[in-house]
């Protein structure tokens, strides 16, 4: 449909919201299924997490198809310049929709963790994590104009971002006060590649 694909996930975003708000009138729904307990609060002989074994799984697979495979390559290349892309023979179209149906997947299974570990299904649940996303992402050295960024650079960053936020929860700051931080990290970190983006075009 030719549209800007961040603008369409924020639009569906709200949208699904929306839905989730008007299927349970705003109300939380306990989740009482033992396939969901497991998913959030199971753990793997006993001893590791389940969502800890889904995040080993899921970063390893990525990494291998983002680095090493020629899927990855075609990922990077439309992510620099889409148009080059299409021109050498990428079915820009195709890759581009394997790749959200792929990133649905992840945040769908993301939900599960959510509601697994709170007990219950909320329509509010992840407001807010769009920016930790966007921030996490940025810091770990993702190009916010594309075609640059590495999977171990945002597992970092997700690791960095989600300690702080955890740690400032244990000291029980309240919750708007996170937001401050939260937004001021965004700010911190965008300003950060834009000062790095400028002194590399100097170098140049």
């Amino acid at each position: 449909m030719g549209v800007n694909s961040i603008m369409a996930t924020i639009g569906t975003m709200f949208i699904w919201r929306g839905v989730g708000y008007t299927l349970t009138n705003g109300e939380s729904i306990l989740a009482m299924n033992p396939v969901i307990d497991y998913i959030g609060r199971g753990f793997v002989f006993k001893v590791i997490p389940f969502p800890i074994v889904m995040l080993v799984i899921f970063f390893l697979v990525t990494y291998v198809i983002m680095n090493h495979s020629k899927w990855g390559r075609r990922i990077y290349a439309i992510g620099a310049n889409p148009l080059a892309s299409y021109l050498s023979g990428i079915n820009v179209k195709r890759v581009k929709f394997i790749n959200f149906l792929f990133c649905g997947f992840t945040a769908s299974l993301g939900g599960l963790i959510l509601t697994s570990l709170s007990a219950v299904g909320m329509p509010q649940h992840g407001q807010g994590l769009e920016l930790v996303i966007v921030s996490s992402i940025i810091l770990g050295g993702t190009a916010l104009g594309g075609g640059k960024g590495q999977i171990l650079g945002t597992l970092a960053g997700v690791l960095i971002l989600s300690i702080l936020y955890n740690f400032l929860t244990i000291m029980n700051i309240y919750y708007f006060y996170i937001q401050i931080v939260q937004g001021s990290v965004l700010i911190l970190v965008v300003s950060t590649y834009e000062i790095r983006q400028s002194m590399a075009r100097r170098r140049m």
